[in-house]
Protein backbone atom coordinates (compact mmCIF):
# COMPACT_ATOMS: atom_id res chain seq x y z
CA UNK A 1 0.00 0.00 0.00
CA UNK A 2 2.82 2.58 1.00
CA UNK A 3 4.46 1.68 -2.37
CA UNK A 4 0.91 2.45 -4.04
CA UNK A 5 0.96 5.67 -2.61
CA UNK A 6 4.26 6.95 -2.91
CA UNK A 7 3.22 6.09 -6.77
CA UNK A 8 0.55 7.86 -6.99
CA UNK A 9 1.95 11.11 -5.55
CA UNK A 10 5.02 11.53 -7.50
CA UNK A 11 2.87 10.51 -10.68
CA UNK A 12 -0.06 13.40 -9.71
CA UNK A 13 3.52 16.05 -8.80
CA UNK A 14 4.26 15.39 -12.66
CA UNK A 15 1.26 15.35 -13.99
CA UNK A 16 -0.64 17.92 -12.99
CA UNK A 17 1.09 20.94 -13.92
CA UNK A 18 0.89 20.33 -17.01
CA UNK A 19 -3.05 19.37 -17.01
CA UNK A 20 -3.45 22.66 -15.13
CA UNK A 21 -1.27 24.30 -17.62
CA UNK A 22 -3.50 23.43 -20.58
CA UNK A 23 -6.53 23.87 -18.89
CA UNK A 24 -5.52 27.47 -18.06
CA UNK A 25 -4.58 28.46 -21.55
CA UNK A 26 -7.82 27.25 -22.82
CA UNK A 27 -9.10 29.39 -20.32
CA UNK A 28 -7.23 32.39 -22.16
CA UNK A 29 -6.13 33.53 -18.79
CA UNK A 30 -2.38 34.25 -16.82
CA UNK A 31 -0.13 31.30 -16.52
CA UNK A 32 0.92 31.19 -12.66
CA UNK A 33 3.43 28.87 -11.35
CA UNK A 34 1.10 28.41 -7.71
CA UNK A 35 -2.20 27.35 -10.61
CA UNK A 36 0.04 24.85 -11.88
CA UNK A 37 -0.44 22.69 -8.59
CA UNK A 38 -4.12 24.13 -7.99
CA UNK A 39 -6.49 21.16 -6.76
CA UNK A 40 -3.36 18.93 -6.16
CA UNK A 41 -4.97 17.37 -2.82
CA UNK A 42 -8.46 16.31 -4.93
CA UNK A 43 -6.38 15.37 -8.01
CA UNK A 44 -4.42 13.21 -6.05
CA UNK A 45 -6.88 10.98 -3.92
CA UNK A 46 -8.86 10.84 -7.15
CA UNK A 47 -5.78 8.71 -8.71
CA UNK A 48 -5.08 7.01 -5.39
CA UNK A 49 -8.48 5.31 -5.85
CA UNK A 50 -8.27 4.82 -9.19
CA UNK A 51 -5.00 2.66 -8.52
CA UNK A 52 -6.41 0.90 -5.66
CA UNK A 53 -9.52 0.32 -6.98
CA UNK A 54 -7.81 -0.97 -10.36
CA UNK A 55 -5.25 -3.33 -8.65
CA UNK A 56 -8.68 -4.86 -6.34
CA UNK A 57 -10.73 -5.23 -9.33
CA UNK A 58 -7.93 -6.96 -11.44
CA UNK A 59 -7.23 -9.35 -8.55
CA UNK A 60 -10.82 -10.11 -8.04
CA UNK A 61 -11.36 -10.83 -11.50
CA UNK A 62 -8.41 -12.96 -12.14
CA UNK A 63 -8.90 -17.13 -11.89
CA UNK A 64 -6.22 -18.70 -9.83
CA UNK A 65 -4.45 -21.31 -12.30
CA UNK A 66 -6.30 -20.42 -15.03
CA UNK A 67 -4.80 -18.37 -18.20
CA UNK A 68 -7.47 -15.95 -19.83
CA UNK A 69 -7.84 -15.97 -23.41
CA UNK A 70 -7.06 -12.69 -25.29
CA UNK A 71 -10.34 -11.74 -25.66
CA UNK A 72 -10.98 -12.71 -21.54
CA UNK A 73 -8.07 -10.48 -20.37
CA UNK A 74 -9.13 -7.63 -22.76
CA UNK A 75 -12.76 -7.89 -20.94
CA UNK A 76 -11.04 -7.87 -17.44
CA UNK A 77 -9.23 -5.06 -18.34
CA UNK A 78 -12.03 -3.30 -19.70
CA UNK A 79 -14.31 -3.88 -16.49
CA UNK A 80 -11.43 -3.32 -13.74
CA UNK A 81 -10.84 0.25 -15.62
CA UNK A 82 -14.20 1.17 -16.10
CA UNK A 83 -14.96 0.28 -12.25
CA UNK A 84 -12.04 2.31 -11.28
CA UNK A 85 -12.74 5.17 -13.04
CA UNK A 86 -16.55 5.48 -11.85
CA UNK A 87 -15.01 4.89 -8.13
CA UNK A 88 -12.71 7.66 -8.48
CA UNK A 89 -15.00 9.85 -10.59
CA UNK A 90 -16.31 11.98 -7.17
CA UNK A 91 -12.72 13.09 -6.54
CA UNK A 92 -12.72 14.06 -10.67
CA UNK A 93 -15.77 16.18 -9.52
CA UNK A 94 -14.27 17.32 -6.70
CA UNK A 95 -11.06 18.58 -8.72
CA UNK A 96 -13.49 19.99 -11.30
CA UNK A 97 -15.14 22.47 -8.61
CA UNK A 98 -11.79 23.49 -7.29
CA UNK A 99 -10.30 24.52 -10.36
CA UNK A 100 -13.21 27.27 -10.57
CA UNK A 101 -12.14 30.61 -10.35
CA UNK A 102 -12.62 32.15 -6.89
CA UNK A 103 -14.52 35.26 -8.34
CA UNK A 104 -17.02 32.88 -10.30
CA UNK A 105 -16.89 30.14 -8.29
CA UNK A 106 -20.57 28.40 -8.17
CA UNK A 107 -21.68 27.27 -4.81
CA UNK A 108 -21.51 23.58 -4.48
CA UNK A 109 -25.42 23.01 -4.70
CA UNK A 110 -25.39 24.27 -8.01
CA UNK A 111 -22.52 23.06 -8.73
CA UNK A 112 -22.93 19.23 -7.46
CA UNK A 113 -25.99 18.17 -9.85
CA UNK A 114 -26.54 14.09 -9.89
CA UNK A 115 -27.42 13.74 -13.65
CA UNK A 116 -24.65 15.74 -15.02
CA UNK A 117 -22.39 13.66 -12.99
CA UNK A 118 -23.38 10.75 -13.72
CA UNK A 119 -23.02 10.87 -17.67
CA UNK A 120 -19.64 12.60 -17.46
CA UNK A 121 -18.44 9.55 -14.90
CA UNK A 122 -19.84 6.54 -17.41
CA UNK A 123 -18.50 8.04 -20.27
CA UNK A 124 -15.43 9.33 -18.34
CA UNK A 125 -15.06 5.23 -17.39
CA UNK A 126 -16.22 3.70 -20.99
CA UNK A 127 -13.29 5.95 -23.27
CA UNK A 128 -10.64 4.85 -21.14
CA UNK A 129 -11.71 1.03 -20.50
CA UNK A 130 -12.38 0.79 -24.22
CA UNK A 131 -9.23 2.56 -24.99
CA UNK A 132 -6.81 0.80 -22.87
CA UNK A 133 -9.07 -2.97 -23.76
CA UNK A 134 -8.46 -2.33 -27.35
CA UNK A 135 -4.86 -1.37 -27.22
CA UNK A 136 -4.28 -4.77 -24.75
CA UNK A 137 -5.71 -6.89 -28.08
CA UNK A 138 -3.49 -4.55 -30.68
CA UNK A 139 -0.27 -5.46 -28.51
CA UNK A 140 -0.61 -8.54 -28.73
CA UNK A 141 -1.91 -8.61 -32.34
CA UNK A 142 1.36 -6.12 -33.28
CA UNK A 143 3.91 -9.11 -31.09
CA UNK A 144 2.51 -11.43 -33.62
CA UNK A 145 3.08 -9.33 -36.57
CA UNK A 146 6.32 -8.57 -35.19
CA UNK A 147 7.60 -12.28 -35.57
CA UNK A 148 6.49 -12.38 -39.17
CA UNK A 149 8.20 -9.53 -40.01
CA UNK A 150 11.75 -10.62 -37.96
CA UNK A 151 11.35 -13.47 -40.11
CA UNK A 152 11.09 -11.64 -43.36
CA UNK A 153 14.09 -10.07 -42.31
CA UNK A 154 15.68 -13.25 -41.92
CA UNK A 155 14.77 -14.18 -45.41
CA UNK A 156 15.44 -11.13 -47.42
CA UNK A 157 18.94 -11.31 -47.22
CA UNK A 158 18.98 -14.27 -48.57
CA UNK A 159 16.52 -13.32 -52.31
CA UNK A 160 17.88 -9.20 -51.54
CA UNK A 161 17.84 -8.99 -55.06
CA UNK A 162 13.82 -9.88 -55.22
CA UNK A 163 11.70 -6.99 -54.07
CA UNK A 164 14.04 -3.88 -55.75
CA UNK A 165 13.30 -5.98 -59.29
CA UNK A 166 9.43 -6.28 -59.03
CA UNK A 167 9.52 -2.71 -57.68
CA UNK A 168 11.44 -1.59 -60.85
CA UNK A 169 9.20 -3.14 -63.00
CA UNK A 170 6.80 -1.49 -61.83
CA UNK A 171 7.80 1.80 -61.87
CA UNK A 172 8.91 0.85 -65.67
CA UNK A 173 5.87 -0.36 -66.53
CA UNK A 174 3.81 3.06 -64.54
CA UNK A 175 6.03 5.26 -66.00
CA UNK A 176 6.08 4.17 -69.83
CA UNK A 177 2.19 3.80 -69.68
CA UNK A 178 1.79 7.55 -68.12
CA UNK A 179 4.50 8.81 -69.85
CA UNK A 180 2.48 10.81 -72.86
CA UNK A 181 0.76 12.57 -69.88
CA UNK A 182 3.34 13.95 -67.34
CA UNK A 183 5.94 14.15 -69.27
CA UNK A 184 5.90 18.48 -69.38
CA UNK A 185 7.87 18.16 -72.90
CA UNK A 186 5.56 15.54 -74.78
CA UNK A 187 2.68 17.38 -72.84
CA UNK A 188 3.61 20.66 -74.78
CA UNK A 189 3.44 18.78 -77.85
CA UNK A 190 0.15 17.54 -76.88
CA UNK A 191 -1.26 21.06 -75.90
CA UNK A 192 0.00 22.38 -79.74
CA UNK A 193 -2.09 19.33 -81.05
CA UNK A 194 -5.08 20.66 -79.49
CA UNK A 195 -4.60 24.26 -80.54
CA UNK A 196 -4.10 22.53 -84.04
CA UNK A 197 -7.47 20.65 -83.95
CA UNK A 198 -8.83 23.84 -83.85
CA UNK A 199 -9.19 25.53 -86.88
CA UNK A 200 -12.72 27.61 -87.64
CA UNK A 201 -14.72 28.51 -84.60
CA UNK A 202 -14.05 30.23 -81.02
CA UNK A 203 -12.98 27.20 -78.46
CA UNK A 204 -15.58 26.63 -75.99
CA UNK A 205 -14.98 27.60 -71.91
CA UNK A 206 -14.36 23.72 -71.59
CA UNK A 207 -11.58 23.56 -74.46
CA UNK A 208 -10.27 27.05 -73.35
CA UNK A 209 -9.69 25.52 -69.64
CA UNK A 210 -8.07 22.49 -70.91
CA UNK A 211 -5.33 24.16 -73.04
CA UNK A 212 -4.26 25.40 -69.56
CA UNK A 213 -4.72 22.46 -67.59
CA UNK A 214 -2.27 19.78 -66.88
CA UNK A 215 -4.62 17.37 -65.97
CA UNK A 216 -4.38 14.32 -68.63
CA UNK A 217 -7.72 13.33 -68.10
CA UNK A 218 -8.92 16.64 -69.35
CA UNK A 219 -6.53 16.74 -71.94
CA UNK A 220 -7.14 13.25 -73.56
CA UNK A 221 -11.09 14.82 -73.73
CA UNK A 222 -10.31 17.55 -75.48
CA UNK A 223 -7.68 15.56 -77.95
CA UNK A 224 -11.06 13.37 -78.59
CA UNK A 225 -14.29 15.83 -78.59
CA UNK A 226 -12.17 19.50 -79.48
CA UNK A 227 -14.21 21.43 -82.00
CA UNK A 228 -13.27 24.62 -82.53
CA UNK A 229 -10.58 26.94 -83.34
CA UNK A 230 -8.64 30.25 -83.22
CA UNK A 231 -9.03 32.60 -85.89
CA UNK A 232 -6.57 31.63 -88.13
CA UNK A 233 -6.26 28.10 -87.85
CA UNK A 234 -2.60 27.92 -86.03
CA UNK A 235 -2.06 27.51 -83.41
CA UNK A 236 0.24 30.71 -81.28
CA UNK A 237 3.41 28.81 -81.30
CA UNK A 238 3.04 28.71 -85.09
CA UNK A 239 1.62 32.12 -85.74
CA UNK A 240 4.78 32.99 -83.59
CA UNK A 241 2.80 34.81 -80.93
CA UNK A 242 3.49 35.78 -77.69
CA UNK A 243 3.38 32.12 -76.87
CA UNK A 244 5.90 31.05 -79.79
CA UNK A 245 8.13 28.24 -77.76
CA UNK A 246 11.54 29.69 -77.56
CA UNK A 247 14.77 26.99 -78.72
CA UNK A 248 17.49 27.63 -75.82
CA UNK A 249 20.92 28.44 -77.88
CA UNK A 250 24.33 26.76 -77.44
CA UNK A 251 25.49 28.75 -74.25
CA UNK A 252 22.27 28.15 -72.47
CA UNK A 253 22.58 24.51 -72.68
CA UNK A 254 26.26 24.41 -72.24
CA UNK A 255 25.57 26.83 -68.88
CA UNK A 256 23.17 24.56 -67.59
CA UNK A 257 24.82 21.02 -68.73
CA UNK A 258 28.75 21.36 -67.71
CA UNK A 259 27.45 22.08 -63.97
CA UNK A 260 25.61 19.21 -63.93
CA UNK A 261 27.84 16.92 -65.51
CA UNK A 262 30.71 17.95 -62.67
CA UNK A 263 27.59 17.20 -60.24
CA UNK A 264 27.67 14.03 -60.90
CA UNK A 265 31.28 13.80 -61.45
CA UNK A 266 31.83 14.78 -57.64
CA UNK A 267 29.21 13.02 -56.15
CA UNK A 268 30.62 9.68 -57.18
CA UNK A 269 34.32 10.59 -56.46
CA UNK A 270 33.23 11.08 -52.96
CA UNK A 271 34.01 7.09 -52.07
CA UNK A 272 36.59 6.97 -53.94
CA UNK A 273 38.66 9.95 -51.69
CA UNK A 274 37.69 7.82 -49.15
CA UNK A 275 38.98 4.99 -50.38
CA UNK A 276 42.26 6.53 -51.24
CA UNK A 277 42.55 7.24 -47.53
CA UNK A 278 41.74 4.20 -46.11
CA UNK A 279 44.14 2.53 -48.58
CA UNK A 280 46.92 4.39 -47.02
CA UNK A 281 46.14 3.15 -43.00
CA UNK A 282 45.25 -0.68 -44.14
CA UNK A 283 44.83 -2.71 -46.77
CA UNK A 284 42.01 -5.08 -44.91
CA UNK A 285 40.06 -1.70 -44.04
CA UNK A 286 40.40 -0.70 -48.11
CA UNK A 287 39.19 -4.21 -49.00
CA UNK A 288 36.33 -4.02 -46.43
CA UNK A 289 35.04 -0.98 -47.80
CA UNK A 290 34.38 -2.41 -50.61
CA UNK A 291 31.25 -4.47 -49.57
CA UNK A 292 30.04 -1.71 -47.38
CA UNK A 293 29.88 0.66 -50.34
CA UNK A 294 28.36 -1.52 -52.36
CA UNK A 295 25.47 -2.18 -50.08
CA UNK A 296 25.01 1.79 -49.61
CA UNK A 297 24.88 2.73 -53.01
CA UNK A 298 22.44 -0.21 -53.95
CA UNK A 299 20.22 1.00 -51.55
CA UNK A 300 20.41 4.52 -52.15
CA UNK A 301 20.00 4.28 -55.92
CA UNK A 302 16.47 2.48 -55.29
CA UNK A 303 15.00 6.07 -53.89
CA UNK A 304 16.43 7.72 -56.97
CA UNK A 305 13.06 7.50 -58.40
CA UNK A 306 11.58 10.03 -56.07
CA UNK A 307 14.33 12.52 -57.54
CA UNK A 308 13.14 11.78 -61.32
CA UNK A 309 9.35 12.12 -59.96
CA UNK A 310 9.99 15.61 -58.08
CA UNK A 311 11.76 16.89 -61.45
CA UNK A 312 8.76 15.79 -63.51
CA UNK A 313 6.49 17.25 -61.40
CA UNK A 314 8.04 20.62 -61.07
CA UNK A 315 7.65 20.41 -64.67
CA UNK A 316 4.58 20.76 -65.04
CA UNK A 317 3.52 23.12 -62.30
CA UNK A 318 5.84 25.69 -63.75
CA UNK A 319 3.95 29.40 -63.07
CA UNK A 320 2.02 28.00 -59.95
CA UNK A 321 3.60 29.13 -57.29
CA UNK A 322 1.55 27.57 -54.74
CA UNK A 323 1.94 24.27 -55.91
CA UNK A 324 5.50 24.45 -56.63
CA UNK A 325 5.69 24.76 -52.69
CA UNK A 326 3.58 21.80 -52.18
CA UNK A 327 5.44 19.54 -54.32
CA UNK A 328 8.72 20.83 -52.91
CA UNK A 329 6.88 20.56 -48.98
CA UNK A 330 6.26 16.40 -49.83
CA UNK A 331 9.30 15.59 -52.07
CA UNK A 332 11.55 16.53 -49.00
CA UNK A 333 9.16 15.03 -46.23
CA UNK A 334 9.19 11.74 -48.19
CA UNK A 335 12.94 12.20 -49.44
CA UNK A 336 14.10 12.23 -45.25
CA UNK A 337 11.48 9.65 -44.13
CA UNK A 338 12.41 7.40 -46.69
CA UNK A 339 16.15 8.31 -45.67
CA UNK A 340 15.26 7.66 -41.92
CA UNK A 341 14.29 4.11 -42.66
CA UNK A 342 16.79 3.05 -44.72
CA UNK A 343 19.02 4.02 -42.13
CA UNK A 344 17.33 1.83 -39.75
CA UNK A 345 17.41 -1.15 -42.59
CA UNK A 346 21.05 -0.85 -43.15
CA UNK A 347 21.98 -0.59 -38.90
CA UNK A 348 19.81 -3.78 -38.34
CA UNK A 349 21.00 -5.38 -41.70
CA UNK A 350 24.69 -4.72 -41.85
CA UNK A 351 25.94 -7.76 -41.44
CA UNK A 352 23.87 -9.91 -43.64
CA UNK A 353 23.94 -7.46 -46.06
CA UNK A 354 27.85 -7.13 -46.15
CA UNK A 355 28.00 -10.83 -46.19
CA UNK A 356 25.71 -10.91 -49.03
CA UNK A 357 28.25 -8.82 -51.10
CA UNK A 358 31.25 -10.68 -49.91
CA UNK A 359 32.77 -9.50 -46.91
CA UNK A 360 34.71 -11.84 -45.28
CA UNK A 361 34.63 -12.57 -41.49
CA UNK A 362 38.58 -10.59 -41.23
CA UNK A 363 36.81 -7.86 -43.01
CA UNK A 364 33.02 -8.12 -41.48
CA UNK A 365 33.43 -6.24 -38.46
CA UNK A 366 35.35 -2.92 -40.34
CA UNK A 367 32.70 -3.34 -43.32
CA UNK A 368 29.49 -3.18 -40.57
CA UNK A 369 31.16 -0.12 -39.17
CA UNK A 370 31.84 1.84 -42.12
CA UNK A 371 28.19 0.64 -43.34
CA UNK A 372 26.19 1.93 -40.32
CA UNK A 373 28.58 5.43 -40.49
CA UNK A 374 27.58 6.30 -44.10
CA UNK A 375 23.69 5.09 -43.20
CA UNK A 376 23.61 7.75 -40.57
CA UNK A 377 23.48 10.75 -42.96
CA UNK A 378 21.06 8.90 -45.08
CA UNK A 379 18.47 10.94 -44.37
CA UNK A 380 20.65 14.13 -45.62
CA UNK A 381 21.96 12.15 -48.36
CA UNK A 382 18.18 11.76 -49.68
CA UNK A 383 17.17 15.12 -48.96
CA UNK A 384 20.41 17.15 -50.40
CA UNK A 385 19.29 14.74 -53.77
CA UNK A 386 15.68 15.41 -53.77
CA UNK A 387 16.58 19.15 -53.38
CA UNK A 388 19.04 19.40 -56.37
CA UNK A 389 16.14 18.09 -58.12
CA UNK A 390 14.82 21.83 -57.25
CA UNK A 391 16.91 23.73 -58.68
CA UNK A 392 17.50 21.48 -61.54
CA UNK A 393 14.04 22.08 -62.57
CA UNK A 394 14.71 25.44 -62.14
CA UNK A 395 17.71 25.40 -64.83
CA UNK A 396 20.29 26.25 -62.21
CA UNK A 397 22.80 23.62 -62.20
CA UNK A 398 25.62 25.78 -60.12
CA UNK A 399 24.42 25.95 -56.74
CA UNK A 400 24.04 22.29 -56.19
CA UNK A 401 27.54 21.84 -57.46
CA UNK A 402 28.83 24.33 -55.54
CA UNK A 403 26.93 22.60 -52.82
CA UNK A 404 28.58 19.25 -53.86
CA UNK A 405 32.32 20.62 -53.35
CA UNK A 406 32.07 22.05 -50.42
CA UNK A 407 30.92 18.68 -48.92
CA UNK A 408 33.86 17.60 -51.46
CA UNK A 409 36.11 20.01 -49.47
CA UNK A 410 34.79 19.14 -45.83
CA UNK A 411 35.37 15.39 -46.72
CA UNK A 412 38.53 15.47 -48.18
CA UNK A 413 39.81 17.14 -44.38
CA UNK A 414 37.61 15.03 -42.06
CA UNK A 415 39.41 11.92 -44.10
CA UNK A 416 43.23 13.65 -43.37
CA UNK A 417 42.02 14.16 -39.87
CA UNK A 418 40.34 10.64 -39.10
CA UNK A 419 42.38 8.65 -41.10
CA UNK A 420 46.16 9.59 -40.66
CA UNK A 421 48.98 7.32 -42.30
Amino acid sequence: PLQGIFAAVIYTSAVLPLANYRYIKSLQLKVKFKKLYQAYFPTLLRDLIYGITRHFMMIQLATPGVKLSLGGEAFRIFISIAVACMASAPGNELRAYRLQPKKTRLPPAEFFELQPFLRSAMLGALIPATAIASGHVLVVQAEVLGKFFLRGLEWMPRHVWIPPLFISLWLVLKLESTRQYYDPYTQSRMLRRMRADMPNSRPSSKQTASITTTDPATIVETISDSEGSGPSGQPPELDGGPEAASVPAAGEIARFVLPSFFLVLANSSMTTVDKAFLGRSSSLQLAAMGPAASVFDSASLVLTFLNTATLSLLGMSAGDPLQLRKIRSHAIFLATSSGLFLTLFLFALAGPLTRLMGATPAMLPLSMIYLQIRAIGAPIERGTSVATSFCLAAKDGATPLMVTLVGMVINVVADGLLSPK
